[in-house]
């Protein structure tokens, strides 16, 4: 059942420009957990699997579904899905990245 729970992570993770630290936080575990789940060495238990689902938009037969069906299901919530919202809040500074001197 939970073949493609991990890519369908990783790859929504991509997609959504989210770090592990921050789905780690959505998901209330351990960046070190969320790891072991990016890389297949552990499952989510359920109701990690449920906040992980729910931090993307989808339900959690989506996250288990395989690839394309979970991707398309969360494309429509690409732009809208919690996990999308800035951690600062909206009226966060932006810090210009400076280029190295030589």
């Amino acid at each position: 059942m939970g073949q493609h729970v991990s890519e369908n992570i990783r790859r929504l993770a991509g997609m959504f420009l989210v770090e592990q630290q921050k789905l780690a936080r959505y998901a209330d575990i351990s960046r070190q957990s969320m790891y072991a789940i990016y890389t297949g060495r552990s499952l989510p238990r359920v109701d990690t699997a449920m906040r992980i689902a729910r931090a993307f938009g989808i339900s959690v037969e989506d996250l288990y579904a395989d690839p394309r069906e979970c991707l398309g299901a969360a494309l429509r919530h690409l732009y809208d899905a919690p996990v999308t919202e800035s951690d600062e809040g909206v009226d966060a500074e932006v810090t210009p990245i400076r280029k190295a001197r030589k």
